[in-house]
């Protein structure tokens, strides 16, 4: 296990304009290719409970490196000196990532992409808001109000975007479908609204991608899905 005098003398000697080095968990493959064009270094930790990357839903960039979870703790290479844990959800990821910011003194982002689960209790709920980052973030207002978040000088929203050079528009004639691109959506009702859409597409001609058991597939590739909206 890494000593936190190197992550000490990292903060005192880190240049201004040079590269952070973050030790992360894999999340969401699309979200987080988007976040490896910050140019920052990304290192993953991974264990049993965390979910690990998927090629299928995109490649994985250069600058983001997946550790060995046969290693557990010692997994967390001994040449990279890290500058912040970022911890993407409250699911298994958090508690495991405060953990670390206290064994190696790093600062801890913590990054909320969903809502909480419709069938928590109150008490439930207040235990997850004390799960509190040294900066919090969300991704719009909707999101904060929803998990009843004390909105402190320690949170701030970043909302999502697109990689609008991969996911372009082609002059070509367009298919009459309504597309919807979600993973586990029947499962995932609560977030992503499954009922709610059976109802909206009754009549409507429409196509699913993404990996839902009894529903759809997911594409074979990242080329395969921009053509998909492409062709919407």
């Amino acid at each position: 296990m890494r000593s936190p005098l190197s992550s000490i003398i990292r903060a005192s000697t880190r240049k201004p304009n040079e590269k952070l080095n973050i030790l992360t968990f894999p999340t969401h493959e699309r979200y987080e290719s988007m976040l490896a064009k910050t140019s920052h270094n990304f290192y993953a930790y991974r264990a049993e409970g965390i979910k690990d990357w998927n090629e299928t839903y995109a490649k994985l960039p250069d600058n983001y490196h997946l550790l060995d979870p046969e290693l557990e703790d010692n997994q967390i290479p001994e040449y990279v000196d890290f500058d912040l844990i970022l911890s993407q959800n409250k699911f298994g990821q958090f508690q495991k990532a405060i953990q670390l910011s206290n064994t190696l003194h790093l600062p801890m982002i913590s990054l909320e992409h969903t809502l909480p689960m419709p069938q928590w209790s109150e008490g439930t709920m207040q235990q997850v808001r004390n799960m509190r980052g040294h900066v919090n973030l969300f991704i719009s207002k909707y999101s904060i109000d929803a998990w009843g978040w004390e909105d402190k000088s320690d949170t701030f929203v970043i909302t999502h975007g697109v990689d609008t050079d991969l996911f372009c528009s082609k002059e070509e004639k367009r298919s009459d479908e309504i597309l919807s691109v979600v993973n586990d959506w029947i499962n995932r009702d609560w977030c992503c609204g499954f009922n709610m859409w059976q109802e909206v597409i009754d009549g409507l001609p429409h196509k699913v991608v993404g990996d839902t058991p009894g529903l759809s597939k997911p594409a074979s590739t990242t080329e395969e899905l921009v053509s998909f909206y492409q062709d919407s």
